[in-house]
């Protein structure tokens, strides 16, 4: 723990970041071959804060860039007045970019997020979680032009109907005993044969889930408790001791590729939960809730056995957390450093006290263990 304690960022690190994405936003555009989300701001920031160097930070970026596509120029403006009604073009993503750009600019960072993100909170589950990190990355680290890539990455690629989910979900009592994983198993006991096809995409997996097992979702939702003001912080951690067990636990030598962005995107609402009201902190819980329980089912509700990570015998002796971060920072993987951060967060934010008492400084390093021994390219995620 002594080195997680420790100052991290390298001199001239943030400087250095805050230099290439304000290159990189005017050049590169949100998705690449496609579909690809362009993770360029999340690598960075996240090789700053776990100490890589500026000369390291330059090569990721060198590297990183040579994969993204240029922004696609439109011509559509976007404006106050249809800025709503043009959600879910895809093509526009410049448009709204310009029109976002412009909104910081003339309101600033916290007042631009005010403004906008309570009424995009649910649909930025969109894109396997992608427009919600971003909005995340954007907060922790007060970059106005990742809040403006954020935000238009959300009205390009909306996750539909979760406003009729989300905002209904108080109909049913709520119990305080009621855990997240017993609503898992309550979805384990239910089958949805249609997310078995492979022609589908994460996305769309998704969206077919909300049309039509909307109220399934709704109900599960609302049994869990969010009344307690003075509770809604543990629950946060509760969401991220669920979403670490989902990626570690699941499997005994693999690591899901989209239950890790669960836990990624908890990270972004830890961030942005510190950002908001009252009520909109019960939201945003409500939203990482539906979050995870569709990334669940999606990824076929497989079941947590906690021997998956205890039990689980590294390659390579046993590592110190000072190996596991230069391996981190070394590695071009450009998820595994983000959930390596994580899980070091977690552990600097929430005492132990806070934390269920699975939960100690050893479990949460042999899962970072676990991580860092199995995957060394994309390709050895499980999809």
């Amino acid at each position: 723990m002594a080195c997680l304690n420790s100052p991290r960022t390298a001199a001239g690190a943030y400087e250095l970041t805050k230099n290439l994405l304000i290159k990189a936003h005017a050049e590169y555009d949100i998705n690449y071959r496609g579909y690809l989300a362009n993770h360029l701001p999340h690598g960075l920031y996240t090789l700053c804060a776990l100490g890589a160097s500026t000369s390291r930070l330059q090569q990721f970026y060198d590297k990183y860039v040579k994969k993204l596509e240029p922004i696609s120029k439109t011509s559509t403006v976007i404006d106050s007045s249809n800025w709503e009604t043009n959600i879910g073009c895809k093509g526009s993503y410049s448009d709204y970019l310009r029109y976002f750009d412009n909104e910081l600019e003339v309101k600033g960072l916290k007042n631009t997020f005010d403004l906008y993100f309570s009424q995009l909170m649910g649909e930025s589950l969109g894109a396997a979680l992608h427009p919600l990190i971003n909005i995340g990355y954007a907060m922790e680290f007060k970059n106005p032009i990742l809040l403006s890539e954020g935000l238009a990455y959300v009205c390009i690629t909306p996750l539909r109907d979760t406003s009729k989910i989300l905002n209904n979900a108080d109909v049913i009592g709520a119990s305080s005993d009621t855990t997240i994983f017993q609503l898992i198993e309550e979805l384990q006991s239910i089958k949805f044969p249609e997310i078995h096809n492979d022609g589908w995409n994460f996305q769309r997996k998704t969206e077919f889930l909300l049309e039509n097992y909307g109220m399934v979702f709704r109900d599960l939702i609302a049994k869990w408790d969010l009344t307690q003001g003075d509770k809604l912080l543990d629950k946060l951690n509760e969401l991220t001791e669920a979403s670490i067990l989902a990626v570690f636990g699941t499997y005994p030598k693999q690591i899901d590729f989209f239950l890790l962005h669960g836990l990624t995107g908890n990270h972004a609402v830890r961030i942005l939960f510190q950002n908001l009201p009252e009520a909109l902190q019960r939201q945003i819980l409500k939203v990482n809730l539906l979050g995870f329980l569709t990334d669940y089912v999606v990824q076929r509700c497989p079941k947590v056995d906690i021997n998956f990570i205890t039990g689980y015998k590294e390659t390579n002796g046993n590592l110190t957390w000072d190996v596991i971060l230069d391996k981190t920072i070394s590695t071009d993987e450009v998820h595994v450093p983000k959930v390596i951060r994580c899980l070091t967060h977690f552990m600097e934010a929430v005492p132990l006290p806070q934390r269920s008492k699975l939960f100690t400084d050893t479990f949460l390093k042999q899962c970072a263990i676990k991580l860092v021994d199995i995957v060394q390219e994309e390709e050895d995620f499980l999809f």
